[in-house]
């Protein structure tokens, strides 16, 4: 009796492997477009207040604060993508 992983696995149509790619992406372009929403709020509240544009331009811990969580973010994003 051969027991490899590949007799326990049905095999995969064209058709079916098609359709799980365009639901994959489907997902990846969800998340695009909600990422895009939240930066196009974000960035329309902070340069429509002035004192925020001040806080950030005028304070260097704040700047460079704010370039580390993003890249922090990007980092820990991109190691949970996998789960």
């Amino acid at each position: 009796m051969d027991d490899s992983i590949a007799t326990r696995i049905p095999p995969v149509t064209a058709d079916a492997a098609a359709e799980r790619v365009t639901a994959f992406l489907r997902t990846v372009y969800g998340w695009m477009f909600v990422g895009l929403g939240v930066t196009a709020a974000v960035a329309y509240a902070v340069a429509g207040s002035p004192a925020i544009m001040q806080t950030i331009a005028s304070n260097r811990i704040v700047f460079v604060g704010a370039l580390i969580a993003e890249l922090g973010l990007v980092f820990y994003l991109s190691a949970r993508v996998q789960r």
